[in-house]
């Protein structure tokens, strides 16, 4: 794990306001706590709250303040929720 001095310095290079920093920072809690439910449920309403760019640097964010295998498990966590809606999707059809 970083330095809360250098995970500070990274959060400010996104220029996030007050709320998306701590947005991340409960982002990142779900993911090393192993939270699926209050990932995909962060990962979702980041993107309908700001937009998906917004959304996507949050994530990109949360790469440099987590571990790798922390990562890792979000990775898989975000693809089994996106294939989960694709077929929802295709049911709905």
């Amino acid at each position: 794990m970083l330095s809360s001095k250098l995970q500070a310095l990274i959060i400010k290079s996104y220029k996030f306001n007050r709320e998306q920093k701590l947005w991340l920072m409960k982002y990142v809690e779900s993911i090393a706590n192993r939270d699926p439910k209050l990932f995909i449920k962060l990962l979702n309403e980041s993107d309908e709250r700001w937009g998906t760019e917004t959304a996507l640097r949050i994530h990109e964010a949360a790469t440099y303040l987590l571990s790798r295998q922390d990562m890792e498990w979000g990775n898989r966590v975000a693809e089994v929720a996106i294939q989960l809606l694709r077929l929802e999707n295709q049911l709905a059809q």
